[in-house]
């Protein structure tokens, strides 16, 4: 079942040259979430079936497009996309794929992000497609690993014209790496920051609220019944983001929220 919880047109003014003038331009923009039901057994394929679509929409229109990736429990949909990658006609020319956010521990390289990303199979078939892989590194220190990662994606969303991202939701109401409390560390104009916490991972990189706001779709996927009060609260849009980071999934142009929990109490 597909419920269109939130849609909102709303005015941004967009520079447009013309004629040698630079010009403010107002533009409607609309932004879309739809809440999709589906049940726990087949959420992770029912995802991945509406990002691969919408894949396959961008590949029609002509697009370039970068796909930021998140670690967590969204690493569930990656073999079923490497799969789909890899009979596809996406190659270096029209595809990027980057990093939404990773766990910075030089020390311990088999617990981040990008470790379980690989496990799935889908770094290898980029890799044989010569599509370009964009990984937050381990070296250095926290500031200048996110540094680097910034000017990486500053350099990424001038070259490509569609920008898509997988996102979960923790049961804290977290996504990416945007903990709740650290609005003040996260909430930044670059469009990464690097930055410590008192979490089970103590050294944060994150794309930043100003990067969400420059997305156009977004895959977000909650799954288990502890997340029910978080989802309550961004579908309901109730809270701040600074309790509620997860609510910064309003700023994407369109969404797909997948999720087996039921609304209003009903439980699987």
């Amino acid at each position: 079942m597909t419920e269109v919880i939130f849609f909102d047109p709303k005015l941004e003014f967009v520079q447009r040259e013309s004629s040698k003038v630079l010009e403010f331009v107002k533009i409607k923009i609309i932004i879309v979430i739809n809440l999709i039901s589906v049940s726990k057994s087949r959420i992770w394929e029912n995802g991945a079936e509406l990002l691969i679509r919408r894949l396959e929409g961008v590949l029609k229109e002509g697009k370039r497009c970068l796909l930021l990736l998140s670690g967590g429990s969204a690493v569930n949909l990656y073999q079923r996309l490497a799969e789909y990658i890899d009979k596809s006609q996406f190659g270096s020319e029209n595809l990027a794929v980057g990093q939404a956010d990773e766990r910075f521990q030089p020390d311990s390289p088999d617990e981040v992000n990008y470790r379980a990303i690989e496990k799935s199979g889908l770094i290898r078939v980029l890799k044989k497609k010569n599509i370009s892989i964009y990984k937050i590194f381990q070296t250095e220190n926290l500031a200048q690993s996110a540094g680097q990662y910034s000017r990486i994606l500053d350099d990424l969303f001038k070259k490509y014209d569609y920008r898509m991202t997988v996102l979960g939701i923790g049961r804290d109401g977290h996504t990416a790496g945007l903990l709740p409390g650290y609005k003040h560390e996260w909430d930044k104009k670059t469009w990464v920051v690097g930055y410590e916490n008192n979490g089970l991972y103590r050294q944060r990189i994150s794309i930043t609220a100003k990067t969400i706001g420059r997305l156009d779709y977004g895959m977000v996927v909650i799954s288990g019944e502890e997340k029910r009060e978080a989802m309550g609260k961004i579908t309901g849009r109730r809270g701040n983001i600074d309790k509620i980071p997860g609510l910064l999934i309003h700023k994407i142009r369109q969404v797909d929220l997948v999720t087996e929990i039921k609304r209003g109490g009903n439980r699987n």
